[in-house]
């Protein structure tokens, strides 16, 4: 699934998952999540920058903002 994500990347595609790590891994936009049986959502604006994308402010008052890390702290591809 990296692999995927890292070809899609800078690609205007919307990339959603609910693995945990998915909006932190830089490539994935939109994560679900389940927490005390509600259904949440990770929204990771860099990652849809970068794609090219913009996701609503009416969206992201509802999702916690992900933030990846640096460049140089993510694991090498």
């Amino acid at each position: 699934m990296d692999d995927v994500i890292r070809m899609l990347r800078w690609l205007p595609i919307l990339t959603i998952g609910e693995t945990p790590g998915f909006a932190e891994r830089g490539g994935g936009i939109i994560r679900f999540t389940l927490e005390d049986n509600r259904v949440r959502l990770e929204a990771n604006v860099e990652a849809a920058r970068q794609a090219n994308l913009t996701i609503s402010s009416r969206l992201l008052t509802l999702a916690r903002i992900i933030q990846q890390p640096p460049a140089e702290a993510r694991k090498p591809e």
